[in-house]
Protein backbone atom coordinates (compact mmCIF):
# COMPACT_ATOMS: atom_id res chain seq x y z
CA UNK A 1 0.00 0.00 0.00
CA UNK A 2 1.39 3.33 -1.00
CA UNK A 3 1.59 6.38 1.33
CA UNK A 4 -1.22 8.02 -0.59
CA UNK A 5 -3.35 4.96 -0.14
CA UNK A 6 -2.59 4.97 3.58
CA UNK A 7 -3.77 8.59 4.01
CA UNK A 8 -6.89 7.95 2.02
CA UNK A 9 -7.78 4.96 4.16
CA UNK A 10 -6.73 6.43 7.54
CA UNK A 11 -8.95 9.53 7.25
CA UNK A 12 -5.96 11.90 7.61
CA UNK A 13 -5.70 14.67 5.02
CA UNK A 14 -2.91 14.08 2.60
CA UNK A 15 0.05 16.41 3.09
CA UNK A 16 1.32 17.75 -0.15
CA UNK A 17 4.66 19.36 -0.87
CA UNK A 18 3.10 22.86 -0.66
CA UNK A 19 1.83 22.53 2.93
CA UNK A 20 5.15 23.56 4.48
CA UNK A 21 5.42 26.54 2.16
CA UNK A 22 1.85 27.62 2.99
CA UNK A 23 2.55 27.42 6.70
CA UNK A 24 5.72 29.43 6.22
CA UNK A 25 3.75 32.02 4.24
CA UNK A 26 1.12 32.32 7.02
CA UNK A 27 3.84 32.83 9.64
CA UNK A 28 5.55 35.44 7.47
CA UNK A 29 2.24 37.31 7.02
CA UNK A 30 1.70 37.29 10.81
CA UNK A 31 5.23 38.61 11.36
CA UNK A 32 4.64 41.33 8.78
CA UNK A 33 1.41 42.35 10.51
CA UNK A 34 3.23 42.60 13.86
CA UNK A 35 6.01 44.66 12.25
CA UNK A 36 3.46 47.05 10.73
CA UNK A 37 1.86 47.59 14.15
CA UNK A 38 5.27 48.24 15.70
CA UNK A 39 6.10 50.69 12.89
CA UNK A 40 2.84 52.60 13.48
CA UNK A 41 3.57 52.75 17.21
CA UNK A 42 7.13 54.00 16.59
CA UNK A 43 5.91 56.67 14.16
CA UNK A 44 3.41 57.89 16.77
CA UNK A 45 6.14 58.04 19.43
CA UNK A 46 8.39 60.02 17.07
CA UNK A 47 5.58 62.50 16.42
CA UNK A 48 5.00 62.94 20.16
CA UNK A 49 8.71 63.46 20.80
CA UNK A 50 8.91 66.09 18.04
CA UNK A 51 5.96 67.95 19.56
CA UNK A 52 7.68 67.87 22.97
CA UNK A 53 10.87 69.26 21.44
CA UNK A 54 8.95 72.06 19.71
CA UNK A 55 7.27 72.98 23.00
CA UNK A 56 10.59 72.84 24.86
CA UNK A 57 12.23 75.30 22.46
CA UNK A 58 9.30 77.70 22.21
CA UNK A 59 10.15 81.15 23.64
CA UNK A 60 8.27 82.20 26.76
CA UNK A 61 7.05 85.78 27.22
CA UNK A 62 7.27 87.05 30.79
CA UNK A 63 7.24 90.44 32.49
CA UNK A 64 10.04 91.58 34.79
CA UNK A 65 9.59 94.84 36.70
CA UNK A 66 6.91 95.89 34.24
CA UNK A 67 9.05 95.22 31.16
CA UNK A 68 8.32 92.46 28.66
CA UNK A 69 11.08 89.86 28.38
CA UNK A 70 11.41 86.70 26.32
CA UNK A 71 13.30 83.66 27.59
CA UNK A 72 13.95 80.31 25.96
CA UNK A 73 14.83 78.20 29.00
CA UNK A 74 11.75 76.83 30.75
CA UNK A 75 13.49 76.84 34.12
CA UNK A 76 14.84 80.19 35.28
CA UNK A 77 17.07 80.62 38.30
CA UNK A 78 17.05 83.36 40.90
CA UNK A 79 20.18 84.85 39.31
CA UNK A 80 18.79 84.70 35.76
CA UNK A 81 15.66 86.60 36.79
CA UNK A 82 17.70 89.14 38.78
CA UNK A 83 19.87 89.76 35.69
CA UNK A 84 16.77 90.33 33.56
CA UNK A 85 15.77 93.09 35.97
CA UNK A 86 19.29 94.39 36.58
CA UNK A 87 21.70 93.45 33.76
CA UNK A 88 24.56 94.74 35.95
CA UNK A 89 23.46 92.52 38.87
CA UNK A 90 26.17 92.31 41.54
CA UNK A 91 25.40 89.43 43.88
CA UNK A 92 28.32 90.23 46.19
CA UNK A 93 27.09 93.78 46.81
CA UNK A 94 23.29 93.49 46.59
CA UNK A 95 20.45 91.28 47.74
CA UNK A 96 17.61 90.71 45.30
CA UNK A 97 14.08 90.05 46.49
CA UNK A 98 12.10 88.30 43.77
CA UNK A 99 8.38 87.65 43.83
CA UNK A 100 6.27 86.21 41.04
CA UNK A 101 2.68 85.52 40.09
CA UNK A 102 0.70 84.06 37.18
CA UNK A 103 3.02 81.06 37.30
CA UNK A 104 2.25 77.50 36.31
CA UNK A 105 -1.29 76.60 37.47
CA UNK A 106 -1.68 80.16 38.84
CA UNK A 107 1.24 79.67 41.20
CA UNK A 108 2.77 82.65 42.97
CA UNK A 109 5.60 82.98 45.44
CA UNK A 110 9.15 84.05 46.11
CA UNK A 111 12.30 83.02 44.30
CA UNK A 112 15.43 82.80 46.45
CA UNK A 113 19.12 82.16 45.82
CA UNK A 114 19.71 78.61 44.61
CA UNK A 115 16.14 78.07 43.39
CA UNK A 116 14.69 77.76 39.91
CA UNK A 117 11.12 78.25 38.78
CA UNK A 118 9.28 76.86 35.74
CA UNK A 119 8.25 79.89 33.66
CA UNK A 120 5.10 80.15 31.57
CA UNK A 121 3.73 82.76 29.18
CA UNK A 122 2.32 85.74 31.04
CA UNK A 123 4.27 85.13 34.24
CA UNK A 124 5.14 88.32 36.14
CA UNK A 125 8.26 88.92 38.27
CA UNK A 126 8.97 91.81 40.60
CA UNK A 127 12.64 92.23 41.53
CA UNK A 128 13.89 94.64 44.18
CA UNK A 129 17.54 95.32 44.88
CA UNK A 130 18.89 96.35 48.27
CA UNK A 131 22.35 96.83 49.75
CA UNK A 132 23.73 93.91 51.75
CA UNK A 133 25.11 96.20 54.42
Amino acid sequence: MSTEDHHEHSGEPAKGPDDGALQHLREAEQDLEKAQLLEEKAEHEVEEALEELKAANKPVDITVNGRPKTVTEKKQSYRQIAKLAYPDADFAKYLYTITFFNGEHGREGDLVEGEKVHVVDGMVFNVRRSDKS
